[in-house]
């Protein structure tokens, strides 16, 4: 009966798996925040960190930790997973990367069952330390890790106590560590920080935690996420349900990280950019941000926060000498709040009470409450704006993932339930009788580059490339981080939130100022032929006539109309001048046709003119066919069967507005392709497909400069 199982061996043991899953789950009682990590949720992080690519791309063999390794199943499947990775890239032999694996455990039975485990799967040469991950260890250098996998503790009383008993450096090393803290059972936190000091710069992890971590308003959770925000790129959150753990029905959530790069800290430069914008804001907005070109990422917050830049600067400029420009601030609701929060607090509200401020005259009282007011806003907007820039220059979207929140539908979406029944209990597998066997959109057992599966989708968001499959695409979305921070609050907590509302701007990804098509081109109405005037109009808002038929898309300029105007004295309301637009109201093709013409329209069109000197009008005409302003058109559409555009719509639309030289090489860029855009048409292509391929080369160029 025994006879096929192997005691020790170097390759996935489904024995070894279910006997220590039995063992762990009938022999230790889960305590203190302490729930082992099923199998399959193990796997499902590995197999969605970008480990080929950093094996690859390194020449020493990478140091991987578990931090709170408990009998060690994050260690196994990591050096599971790295053998036929190191196999495939490297000469070393895979011992030499099992030496660069650690795990430390505070528990000793736990600490022991490790290194049973480490030694029955044959690799015995992971070293695993008896100690609390939270203080020094020699063992264990800092800053030198590449990979980073765990399941750390939550909700444990007293667990500051080491670290109250050490010196002073040891403690106060962590951000984290304060008068106030040293009561908190929140180690979940202290560990999020931990992470912080042994990651190597662009290391990666992928890290378990409450997901209370990431919208508890409490101080300690708010400057975790603070440590969050300054130290790491998001690269992907994912909610797991009620269901995942046993013992627990605590939400957590997956945090998939890469360390920023160091020397010096990213956040540190970003602290002194929002630091002059703020003490020398007249300066750094006119020299564009100076040498660091950035008054963008400023113009952007504008844009996000829905504030006029014009009155931001107000709002930076602002002092007691000229006060009275705060009345253009109050027509925002942010500043409305702002101020009476202000008004309403214990520190003013004291202020006034004082003997000493009611000893002064009615103008000096309105005076140092105004000085304050300039100072207790800037406090606020300064911490706003840092952490605006910090999100806004995360590498990649954030691709979030949500477990179902119905019961049946999360057993389908983990591939594995948990039985409580006499005989049958512990994880149970939904498809077979193990972890090979299971059919779940996380991972795939038996392939780890499987492109249906969500683990590949993070794999490669890590790399910077955003894609959905079609099994993915219910339970998965990409946003930017700064949609997943809430700015109009006036408590900004820094909460992070995996419903994050659709920013206004989400469809425009550009690092130039963003407007509306309004404040760039005059956008007028066609309107309908009236035979009495010869389809001449005189209505004010109108334009005169050219049939749909009468042009066809990609056409540039057309000098003459299919219908002549010849009525004598006739007056013209609108005329379409050659150089000028028209912009299809009908979306029967999926998209406006977008055409210069020199002619007359009726009310099937609209006429862009009168265009902006900051505007290249090539570049208008090459931008409204770019895919995300496609988009804004597709979405403001209305109407049944077909839909059709209006013109205070098409107003409202945004597009990106680069430096004319940007402008000028794009239109450039695209006149150049135009020449050797028929290399794509090969035999068998349809001429739609063509087509297609050729717009989304010309959006790829676009994409390029904004």
């Amino acid at each position: 009966m025994w006879q096929h199982i192997r005691i020790t061996t170097q390759n996935q043991n489904q024995f070894l798996g279910d006997m220590f899953e039995y063992f762990l789950d009938n022999g230790i009682k889960q305590t203190e925040g302490q729930f082992f990590t099923p199998i399959p949720i193990c796997k499902f992080i590995i197999a969605a960190l970008p480990l080929e690519q950093k094996i690859k791309d390194k020449s020493e063999p990478l140091k991987a930790i578990d931090y709170a390794c408990g009998a060690g199943h994050f260690l196994n499947e990591y050096a599971l997973a790295i053998k036929p990775l190191v196999e495939k890239h490297k000469q070393n032999s895979v011992i030499d990367y099992h030496k660069q694996i650690f795990g430390i455990e505070k528990e000793d039975r736990l600490a022991k069952v490790a290194k049973v485990s480490a030694y029955m799967y044959g690799q015995d040469a992971i070293e695993i330390i008896d100690d609390d991950a939270l203080v020094s260890n020699p063992k264990i250098k800092e800053q030198t890790f590449d990979v980073l996998i765990a399941n750390p503790p939550f909700a444990v009383a007293d667990f500051l106590t080491t670290l109250n008993d050490l010196d002073e450096k040891e403690s106060t090393k962590f951000e984290l560590f304060s008068e106030e803290s040293r009561n908190s059972n929140n180690i979940q936190c202290f560990f999020l920080e931990r992470a912080k000091h042994l990651l190597a710069p662009d290391a990666v992890t992928g890290v378990i935690v409450p997901t209370s971590v990431l919208s508890n308003a409490d101080a300690m959770h708010t400057q975790t996420r603070e440590i969050l925000l300054k130290y790491f790129d998001f690269v992907s959150l994912v909610e797991l349900g009620s269901g995942t753990f046993g013992k627990t029905g605590t939400n957590t959530v997956v945090l998939f990280l890469k360390r920023k790069s160091q020397n010096p800290e990213q956040a540190e430069h970003f602290w002194n950019r929002t630091q002059d914008y703020f003490e020398n804001p007249a300066d750094e907005i006119e020299a564009n941000g100076g040498v660091y070109q950035d008054l963008h990422v400023l113009k952007k917050y504008c844009e996000h926060i829905e504030i006029l830049f014009e009155d931001y600067q107000t709002f930076l400029m602002l002092t007691l000498q000229n006060f009275e420009t705060f009345e253009l601030l109050e027509k925002y609701e942010i500043f409305k709040d702002y101020k009476q929060d202000f008004d309403k607090s214990t520190e003013i509200v004291n202020l006034q009470k004082a003997t000493i401020f009611k000893k002064k005259n009615t103008v000096e009282q309105q005076t140092e409450l105004n000085q304050r007011l300039i100072k207790y806003l800037h406090k606020i907007e300064m911490q706003k704006f840092y952490y605006f820039m910090l999100a806004y220059h995360n590498p990649q979207k954030v691709l979030i993932v949500k477990s179902p929140q119905d019961n049946k539908e999360q057993k389908q979406f983990l591939s594995y339930e948990w039985s409580a029944s006499k005989g049958n209990e512990g994880i149970q597998y939904n498809g077979g009788d193990t972890v090979y066997d299971i059919q779940t959109p996380l991972f795939n057992p038996n392939d780890r580059d499987d492109q249906s599966k969500i683990s590949f989708l993070i794999q490669q968001n890590f790399q910077g490339n955003s894609q959905l499959s079609e099994s993915s695409e219910p339970f998965c979305t990409y946003t930017s981080l700064v949609d997943m921070l809430d700015f109009s609050r006036k408590d900004f907590n820094k909460a992070i939130s995996i419903t994050p509302k659709r920013s206004k701007n989400a469809d425009i990804e550009s690092k130039w100022e963003i407007v509306k098509m309004e404040s760039i081109v005059q956008i007028t109405r066609g309107a309908s032929p009236r035979p009495i005037s010869n389809y001449v109009t005189n209505d004010v808002n109108g334009v005169n006539w050219i049939k749909i038929g009468d042009v066809k898309e990609g056409s540039k300029y057309i000098t003459e109309t299919a219908e002549k105007i010849t009525q004598e004295g006739a007056k013209l309301s609108r005329f379409v001048n050659e150089g000028d637009f028209i912009l299809s109201n009908s979306m029967s093709f999926g998209r406006p046709y977008i055409m210069k013409i020199s002619g007359c329209i009726h009310d099937g069109w609209l006429l862009l003119s009168k265009f902006s000197e900051k505007l290249n009008k090539d570049y208008l005409y090459e931008i409204l066919s770019y895919k995300d302003i496609q988009q804004q058109f597709t979405d403001s559409a209305t109407g049944g069967v077909v839909l059709n555009l209006n013109s205070e719509k098409v107003k409202a639309t945004k597009i990106p507005l680069p430096p004319l030289e940007v402008q000028k090489q794009i239109v450039k860029d695209l006149e150049e392709f135009e020449k050797t855009k028929n290399q794509f048409l090969i035999d068998g292509i349809s001429m739609k497909d063509f087509e297609k391929l050729i717009r989304e080369k010309k959006s790829e160029i676009i994409k390029n400069h904004l």
